[in-house]
Protein backbone atom coordinates (compact mmCIF):
# COMPACT_ATOMS: atom_id res chain seq x y z
CA UNK A 1 0.00 0.00 0.00
CA UNK A 2 2.80 2.41 0.88
CA UNK A 3 4.59 1.72 -2.42
CA UNK A 4 1.33 2.34 -4.32
CA UNK A 5 0.77 5.61 -2.46
CA UNK A 6 4.31 6.81 -3.15
CA UNK A 7 3.96 5.90 -6.81
CA UNK A 8 0.71 7.86 -7.00
CA UNK A 9 2.48 10.92 -5.59
CA UNK A 10 5.33 10.50 -8.09
CA UNK A 11 2.83 10.19 -10.93
CA UNK A 12 0.99 13.34 -9.86
CA UNK A 13 4.23 15.28 -9.45
CA UNK A 14 5.48 14.20 -12.87
CA UNK A 15 2.20 15.23 -14.50
CA UNK A 16 2.19 18.66 -12.82
CA UNK A 17 5.78 19.47 -13.82
CA UNK A 18 5.45 18.75 -17.53
CA UNK A 19 5.55 21.74 -19.90
CA UNK A 20 2.67 21.28 -22.26
CA UNK A 21 2.18 19.37 -25.46
CA UNK A 22 -1.44 19.35 -26.61
CA UNK A 23 -2.16 15.65 -27.09
CA UNK A 24 -4.40 16.50 -30.04
CA UNK A 25 -1.24 17.59 -31.85
CA UNK A 26 0.15 14.07 -31.65
CA UNK A 27 -0.17 11.88 -34.75
CA UNK A 28 -3.05 9.41 -34.87
CA UNK A 29 -0.71 6.47 -35.46
CA UNK A 30 -1.12 3.80 -32.78
CA UNK A 31 1.63 2.98 -30.30
CA UNK A 32 2.20 -0.73 -29.72
CA UNK A 33 3.00 -1.39 -26.06
CA UNK A 34 3.52 -4.17 -23.57
CA UNK A 35 0.55 -3.62 -21.25
CA UNK A 36 -0.30 -4.77 -17.72
CA UNK A 37 -3.75 -4.37 -16.20
CA UNK A 38 -3.97 -2.92 -12.66
CA UNK A 39 -4.31 -6.49 -11.34
CA UNK A 40 -1.21 -7.58 -13.26
CA UNK A 41 0.68 -4.56 -11.93
CA UNK A 42 -0.16 -5.60 -8.38
CA UNK A 43 1.01 -9.16 -9.09
CA UNK A 44 4.23 -7.79 -10.60
CA UNK A 45 4.81 -5.57 -7.54
CA UNK A 46 4.39 -8.56 -5.23
CA UNK A 47 6.94 -10.51 -7.29
CA UNK A 48 9.30 -7.51 -7.16
CA UNK A 49 9.00 -7.28 -3.38
CA UNK A 50 9.57 -11.03 -3.05
CA UNK A 51 12.76 -10.81 -5.11
CA UNK A 52 14.04 -7.90 -3.01
CA UNK A 53 13.24 -9.74 0.21
CA UNK A 54 15.19 -12.78 -0.98
CA UNK A 55 18.37 -10.80 -1.67
CA UNK A 56 20.98 -9.99 0.99
CA UNK A 57 21.28 -6.26 1.55
CA UNK A 58 17.86 -5.65 0.03
CA UNK A 59 17.76 -2.04 1.27
CA UNK A 60 20.89 -1.32 -0.76
CA UNK A 61 19.34 -3.04 -3.77
CA UNK A 62 16.21 -0.93 -3.41
CA UNK A 63 18.21 2.29 -3.10
CA UNK A 64 20.38 1.45 -6.11
CA UNK A 65 17.22 0.84 -8.08
CA UNK A 66 15.78 4.20 -7.16
CA UNK A 67 18.00 6.82 -8.77
CA UNK A 68 19.67 5.71 -11.92
CA UNK A 69 21.03 2.47 -10.47
CA UNK A 70 18.51 0.27 -12.23
CA UNK A 71 18.37 0.07 -15.99
CA UNK A 72 14.88 -1.27 -16.73
CA UNK A 73 15.49 -2.29 -20.32
CA UNK A 74 18.81 -4.00 -19.66
CA UNK A 75 17.56 -5.60 -16.45
CA UNK A 76 14.60 -7.04 -18.35
CA UNK A 77 16.94 -8.40 -21.01
CA UNK A 78 19.16 -10.08 -18.42
CA UNK A 79 16.11 -11.47 -16.64
CA UNK A 80 14.83 -12.79 -19.94
CA UNK A 81 18.10 -14.62 -20.53
CA UNK A 82 17.70 -16.39 -17.22
CA UNK A 83 14.02 -17.24 -17.65
CA UNK A 84 14.43 -18.91 -21.01
CA UNK A 85 16.20 -21.76 -19.26
CA UNK A 86 13.05 -22.69 -17.34
CA UNK A 87 9.33 -21.95 -17.25
CA UNK A 88 8.48 -18.74 -15.35
CA UNK A 89 6.96 -19.11 -11.91
CA UNK A 90 3.19 -18.83 -11.55
CA UNK A 91 3.51 -15.38 -9.97
CA UNK A 92 5.55 -14.13 -12.94
CA UNK A 93 3.04 -15.57 -15.42
CA UNK A 94 0.23 -13.80 -13.55
CA UNK A 95 1.96 -10.45 -14.10
CA UNK A 96 3.27 -11.05 -17.62
CA UNK A 97 0.88 -8.63 -19.37
CA UNK A 98 0.33 -8.64 -23.11
CA UNK A 99 0.40 -6.72 -26.37
CA UNK A 100 -1.88 -3.69 -26.70
CA UNK A 101 -2.40 -0.74 -29.06
CA UNK A 102 -2.58 2.76 -27.59
CA UNK A 103 -4.16 5.82 -29.22
CA UNK A 104 -1.89 8.67 -28.05
CA UNK A 105 -4.59 11.30 -28.55
CA UNK A 106 -7.57 9.74 -26.81
CA UNK A 107 -5.71 7.41 -24.48
CA UNK A 108 -7.85 4.50 -25.68
CA UNK A 109 -6.00 1.23 -25.23
CA UNK A 110 -6.98 -2.09 -26.82
CA UNK A 111 -5.39 -5.41 -25.96
CA UNK A 112 -4.72 -7.70 -28.94
CA UNK A 113 -6.27 -10.99 -27.90
CA UNK A 114 -4.90 -13.05 -30.80
CA UNK A 115 -1.35 -12.57 -29.51
CA UNK A 116 0.09 -14.85 -26.81
CA UNK A 117 0.29 -13.65 -23.23
CA UNK A 118 3.43 -11.74 -22.32
CA UNK A 119 4.17 -10.56 -25.87
CA UNK A 120 6.47 -7.53 -26.22
CA UNK A 121 6.42 -5.37 -29.39
CA UNK A 122 9.64 -4.91 -31.36
CA UNK A 123 9.06 -3.00 -34.62
CA UNK A 124 6.48 -1.97 -37.21
CA UNK A 125 6.96 -2.86 -40.87
CA UNK A 126 7.62 0.05 -43.23
CA UNK A 127 3.95 0.12 -44.33
CA UNK A 128 2.76 -0.18 -40.70
CA UNK A 129 0.55 -3.14 -41.62
CA UNK A 130 2.60 -5.71 -39.67
CA UNK A 131 4.07 -5.72 -36.19
CA UNK A 132 7.06 -7.76 -35.02
CA UNK A 133 6.85 -8.99 -31.43
CA UNK A 134 8.48 -11.54 -29.15
CA UNK A 135 6.95 -14.33 -27.09
CA UNK A 136 8.58 -16.18 -24.20
CA UNK A 137 7.12 -19.69 -23.87
CA UNK A 138 9.33 -20.55 -20.89
CA UNK A 139 11.73 -22.60 -23.01
CA UNK A 140 12.75 -20.33 -25.89
CA UNK A 141 12.00 -16.77 -26.93
CA UNK A 142 11.02 -16.31 -30.57
CA UNK A 143 9.80 -13.56 -32.87
CA UNK A 144 6.29 -13.56 -34.29
CA UNK A 145 4.42 -11.24 -36.63
CA UNK A 146 0.97 -9.72 -36.26
CA UNK A 147 -1.02 -8.72 -39.36
CA UNK A 148 -2.83 -5.68 -38.05
CA UNK A 149 -5.96 -5.72 -40.24
CA UNK A 150 -6.86 -9.38 -39.66
CA UNK A 151 -5.03 -9.84 -36.33
CA UNK A 152 -3.57 -13.07 -37.69
CA UNK A 153 -0.23 -14.13 -36.24
CA UNK A 154 2.62 -16.28 -37.54
CA UNK A 155 6.00 -17.39 -36.20
CA UNK A 156 9.11 -16.02 -37.90
CA UNK A 157 12.10 -17.41 -35.98
CA UNK A 158 12.63 -20.97 -34.81
CA UNK A 159 15.33 -23.36 -33.62
CA UNK A 160 17.32 -24.26 -30.53
CA UNK A 161 18.48 -20.67 -30.06
CA UNK A 162 16.29 -17.83 -28.83
CA UNK A 163 15.68 -14.66 -30.83
CA UNK A 164 14.37 -12.21 -28.23
CA UNK A 165 14.66 -8.99 -30.28
CA UNK A 166 14.50 -7.91 -33.91
CA UNK A 167 13.64 -5.35 -36.58
CA UNK A 168 12.67 -5.35 -40.26
CA UNK A 169 15.65 -5.11 -42.61
CA UNK A 170 13.96 -5.02 -46.03
CA UNK A 171 13.55 -7.74 -48.68
CA UNK A 172 11.64 -9.82 -46.15
CA UNK A 173 14.68 -10.16 -43.88
CA UNK A 174 15.08 -9.47 -40.16
CA UNK A 175 17.94 -8.31 -37.99
CA UNK A 176 17.74 -10.30 -34.77
CA UNK A 177 19.42 -10.82 -31.43
CA UNK A 178 20.59 -14.45 -31.30
CA UNK A 179 20.86 -16.04 -27.87
CA UNK A 180 22.97 -19.23 -27.65
CA UNK A 181 21.75 -21.50 -24.84
CA UNK A 182 24.70 -23.89 -25.22
CA UNK A 183 27.16 -21.34 -23.83
CA UNK A 184 27.88 -20.78 -20.15
CA UNK A 185 27.62 -17.91 -19.58
CA UNK A 186 24.93 -17.25 -22.17
CA UNK A 187 26.15 -15.44 -25.27
CA UNK A 188 24.22 -13.11 -27.59
CA UNK A 189 25.06 -11.48 -30.92
CA UNK A 190 23.37 -9.70 -33.84
CA UNK A 191 22.56 -11.46 -37.12
CA UNK A 192 20.76 -10.86 -40.42
CA UNK A 193 18.26 -13.56 -41.40
CA UNK A 194 17.11 -14.71 -44.78
CA UNK A 195 13.60 -13.86 -46.11
CA UNK A 196 10.79 -14.58 -43.64
CA UNK A 197 13.17 -14.79 -40.71
CA UNK A 198 14.76 -18.04 -41.94
CA UNK A 199 18.43 -18.95 -42.18
CA UNK A 200 21.19 -19.06 -43.11
CA UNK A 201 22.18 -16.14 -40.91
CA UNK A 202 24.80 -13.52 -41.64
CA UNK A 203 26.56 -12.56 -38.40
CA UNK A 204 26.73 -8.80 -37.94
CA UNK A 205 28.51 -8.89 -34.57
CA UNK A 206 30.44 -11.42 -32.52
CA UNK A 207 29.02 -10.77 -29.04
CA UNK A 208 29.38 -11.75 -26.28
CA UNK A 209 26.61 -9.44 -25.06
CA UNK A 210 25.10 -7.63 -28.06
CA UNK A 211 21.38 -6.81 -28.13
CA UNK A 212 18.66 -4.22 -28.90
CA UNK A 213 19.03 -3.98 -32.71
CA UNK A 214 17.26 -1.16 -34.56
CA UNK A 215 16.99 -1.01 -38.36
CA UNK A 216 16.91 2.15 -40.46
CA UNK A 217 13.64 2.82 -42.35
CA UNK A 218 15.29 1.99 -45.69
CA UNK A 219 16.45 -1.37 -44.30
CA UNK A 220 20.11 -0.70 -45.14
CA UNK A 221 21.61 0.08 -41.71
CA UNK A 222 21.43 -1.29 -38.19
CA UNK A 223 22.53 -0.08 -34.77
CA UNK A 224 22.65 -2.13 -31.57
CA UNK A 225 23.99 -2.18 -28.01
CA UNK A 226 27.32 -3.82 -27.16
CA UNK A 227 27.44 -4.58 -23.44
CA UNK A 228 30.62 -6.61 -23.28
CA UNK A 229 31.53 -4.41 -20.32
CA UNK A 230 28.60 -4.93 -17.92
CA UNK A 231 26.84 -1.73 -16.99
CA UNK A 232 28.62 0.27 -19.73
CA UNK A 233 26.51 -0.13 -22.87
CA UNK A 234 28.09 1.07 -26.10
CA UNK A 235 26.27 1.71 -29.39
CA UNK A 236 27.57 0.07 -32.57
CA UNK A 237 26.37 0.21 -36.15
CA UNK A 238 26.99 -1.00 -39.68
CA UNK A 239 25.55 -1.21 -43.17
CA UNK A 240 23.71 -4.41 -44.02
CA UNK A 241 26.18 -5.26 -46.76
CA UNK A 242 28.84 -7.96 -46.93
CA UNK A 243 32.19 -6.61 -45.78
CA UNK A 244 30.85 -3.34 -44.34
CA UNK A 245 32.89 -1.85 -41.52
CA UNK A 246 31.74 -1.71 -37.90
CA UNK A 247 31.04 1.81 -36.63
CA UNK A 248 31.57 2.85 -33.04
CA UNK A 249 28.90 5.25 -31.79
CA UNK A 250 28.50 6.97 -28.40
CA UNK A 251 27.81 5.13 -25.16
CA UNK A 252 24.10 4.51 -24.69
CA UNK A 253 21.21 2.09 -25.01
CA UNK A 254 17.80 1.72 -26.64
CA UNK A 255 18.78 3.18 -30.05
CA UNK A 256 16.08 3.94 -32.62
CA UNK A 257 16.01 5.73 -35.97
CA UNK A 258 13.85 8.67 -36.95
CA UNK A 259 11.40 7.94 -39.82
CA UNK A 260 13.60 9.72 -42.35
CA UNK A 261 16.68 7.77 -41.19
CA UNK A 262 18.66 10.96 -40.58
CA UNK A 263 18.70 10.77 -36.77
CA UNK A 264 19.31 8.28 -33.98
CA UNK A 265 17.55 8.68 -30.64
CA UNK A 266 18.92 6.81 -27.62
CA UNK A 267 19.37 6.95 -23.83
CA UNK A 268 22.68 7.86 -22.24
CA UNK A 269 23.91 8.77 -18.79
CA UNK A 270 23.55 12.40 -17.72
CA UNK A 271 24.62 12.72 -14.10
CA UNK A 272 22.49 10.41 -11.94
CA UNK A 273 19.92 9.70 -14.65
CA UNK A 274 19.54 8.26 -18.12
CA UNK A 275 18.47 11.00 -20.52
CA UNK A 276 17.28 10.99 -24.14
CA UNK A 277 19.67 12.23 -26.82
CA UNK A 278 19.46 12.67 -30.56
CA UNK A 279 22.38 12.27 -32.95
CA UNK A 280 22.64 12.59 -36.73
CA UNK A 281 23.27 9.22 -38.32
CA UNK A 282 26.70 10.49 -39.45
CA UNK A 283 27.65 10.96 -35.77
CA UNK A 284 27.27 14.77 -35.57
CA UNK A 285 24.91 17.31 -33.93
CA UNK A 286 24.37 15.43 -30.67
CA UNK A 287 21.79 17.17 -28.45
CA UNK A 288 19.62 16.27 -25.44
CA UNK A 289 15.87 15.68 -25.70
CA UNK A 290 13.25 16.43 -23.06
CA UNK A 291 13.73 17.34 -19.44
CA UNK A 292 15.91 15.93 -16.67
CA UNK A 293 14.99 14.28 -13.40
CA UNK A 294 13.71 10.80 -14.35
CA UNK A 295 15.36 7.91 -16.15
CA UNK A 296 14.24 8.12 -19.80
CA UNK A 297 14.43 4.78 -21.60
CA UNK A 298 13.19 2.79 -24.61
CA UNK A 299 12.51 5.73 -26.99
CA UNK A 300 10.51 5.44 -30.23
CA UNK A 301 10.03 8.29 -32.72
CA UNK A 302 6.57 9.17 -34.06
CA UNK A 303 5.86 8.55 -37.78
CA UNK A 304 5.91 12.31 -38.48
CA UNK A 305 9.30 12.68 -36.77
CA UNK A 306 8.05 15.42 -34.41
CA UNK A 307 7.76 13.49 -31.14
CA UNK A 308 9.43 10.72 -29.14
CA UNK A 309 7.54 8.36 -26.83
CA UNK A 310 9.61 6.84 -24.03
CA UNK A 311 9.44 5.06 -20.68
CA UNK A 312 10.15 6.92 -17.45
CA UNK A 313 10.72 5.11 -14.16
CA UNK A 314 10.08 7.38 -11.15
CA UNK A 315 10.09 4.46 -8.70
CA UNK A 316 11.14 0.99 -9.91
CA UNK A 317 9.53 -1.21 -10.98
CA UNK A 318 6.83 1.29 -12.00
CA UNK A 319 6.80 2.82 -15.50
CA UNK A 320 5.23 5.90 -17.05
CA UNK A 321 4.78 6.62 -20.75
CA UNK A 322 5.76 10.13 -21.74
CA UNK A 323 6.09 11.97 -25.04
CA UNK A 324 8.78 14.60 -25.70
CA UNK A 325 9.01 17.02 -28.59
CA UNK A 326 11.83 16.11 -30.98
CA UNK A 327 12.86 19.78 -30.96
CA UNK A 328 12.60 21.61 -27.63
CA UNK A 329 11.90 20.35 -24.11
CA UNK A 330 8.08 20.14 -24.02
CA UNK A 331 6.62 16.86 -22.75
CA UNK A 332 3.29 15.26 -21.96
CA UNK A 333 2.27 12.24 -19.90
CA UNK A 334 0.25 9.49 -21.57
CA UNK A 335 -2.02 8.26 -18.75
CA UNK A 336 -2.75 4.53 -18.76
CA UNK A 337 -4.99 2.59 -16.39
CA UNK A 338 -2.50 -0.05 -15.40
CA UNK A 339 0.96 0.20 -16.93
CA UNK A 340 2.47 0.27 -20.41
CA UNK A 341 6.10 0.00 -21.50
CA UNK A 342 8.27 -1.03 -24.48
CA UNK A 343 6.51 1.48 -26.80
CA UNK A 344 6.84 1.15 -30.58
CA UNK A 345 5.23 4.07 -32.46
Amino acid sequence: MLRAALFGLALAAAACQLPGIDRQRLPEALIAVHYRTPEEVRARDQAWEARLAAQPGRAAVRNAAGRGGRLPHLDEFRGLLGRVLGRPAARERASSGGLALLDPRSGELRRVESVARGAVPQAWSADRKRLLYRVDDGSRVQLWELELASERVRPLTRGSRSHPEGCYAGQGRLVVTVLDHSRDPLRSWIALTGPGGRGPYQMLSEGPADHSPSCSPDGRRVVWVDEARPGRPQLRGRLLEEGSALRQLPAGMGPTFSPDGRWLVFSARSGEYWRLWRLRSDGTARAPLGSRGLDALAPSVSPDGLFVVFVASPQPPHRLLRVAAFAGDAEVLLPVEGEADSPVW
